[in-house]
């Protein structure tokens, strides 16, 4: 219930029944957009404030075309809100959500109607469930889960596949296991699908708003070291954690102990030097270990 088409469509089914819900009004009001500017929705605020009235009966006191449309169209759907099937339909169809969404041709607008899709289907589900039908019943069946969107996510992890991130912004995302075999799976190299492995890590990289960590192991028996996907984002703004900087100790079980002197392709490289020579190794594929000070 994160996502903000979820959100809107939820505002819809409040104000059909409680249109006098000026915080859902707000949401909605220009949502797909029908023309309804900031001097529009100033004046109507205007309106109720004057008259100490709700938005919705505002709307009554005003001959703006855009806004005495809006206010047909929330008549309309009132109507249908005994069935929360019908309901939720209504919402998506006669208000132009859906084709808007759908005009747009976007990626991620594709993925909202998907979302959707799926709040129709659990909206069914519900339904069947519990054999309840009204608008009400279901709004106060997900009063928790809405509640729950209000808490402070400041201090929050969220678990979640990278198909479930769609339509979804965080502050920060961590991608775990991006390693060919794990990102793209094994099964989809065998079957072709790199493609659409591609189009989820895209899809899960750009879900960070400011910081993302992209981690993968150097060794797993599952996988075939780092991504092959990690090659084709670029080095612009990347910084490689942990990565060997010079000065730092390492182990090689056949060169023994040295010290790193250089360090290339932000960190994927790297010199050492081993007292009598100096080597270069590729540090995903060496078998070094690198030592802290009190290694020995």
């Amino acid at each position: 219930y994160e996502r903000k088409e979820i959100k809107d469509v939820l505002s819809y089914l409040r104000i059909m029944v409680n249109p006098r819900d000026d915080e859902s009004m707000l949401r909605i009001i220009n949502t797909p957009p029908r023309g309804i500017g900031k001097a529009t929705l100033r004046n109507l605020l205007d309106i109720a404030e004057e008259r100490k009235i709700s938005l919705f009966d505002a709307l009554e006191f005003t001959d703006i075309p855009a806004l005495s449309s809006f206010r047909s169209l929330l008549h309309e759907l009132m109507d249908e809100k005994e069935d929360v099937r019908d309901a939720v339909r209504a919402v998506l169809n006669k208000t132009g959500y859906l084709s808007y969404l759908e005009e747009s041709g976007k990626e991620e607008d594709l993925n909202r109607i998907e979302n959707l899709e799926e709040l129709v289907s659990s909206i069914d589900e519900w339904v069947r469930r519990t054999g309840e039908t009204s608008v009400s019943s279901y709004l106060s069946t997900i009063s928790l889960y809405t509640e729950i969107d209000r808490w402070d996510k400041s201090e929050m992890v969220n678990l979640m596949t990278l198909h479930n991130t769609k339509g979804l912004e965080f502050e920060v995302v961590i991608i775990t296991g991006v390693e060919d075999g794990i990102l793209p799976h094994r099964r989809s190299l065998e079957e072709g699908n790199e493609e659409e492995e591609r189009r989820l890590f895209y899809v899960g990289i750009t879900r960070a708003k400011k910081r993302l960590y992209i981690l993968y192991s150097r060794a797993r028996g599952t996988s075939w070291g780092p991504s092959r996907f990690l090659g084709e984002i670029g080095r612009e703004g990347v910084k490689f954690v942990g990565s060997p900087e010079r000065g730092r100790r390492v182990f090689h079980p056949y060169y023994g102990e040295g010290i790193v002197i250089g360090v290339e392709d932000g960190g994927r490289k790297i010199t050492v030097d081993f007292g009598t020579f100096t080597k270069k190794f590729i540090v995903d594929l060496a078998p070094l270990k690198f030592l802290d000070n009190g290694d020995y």
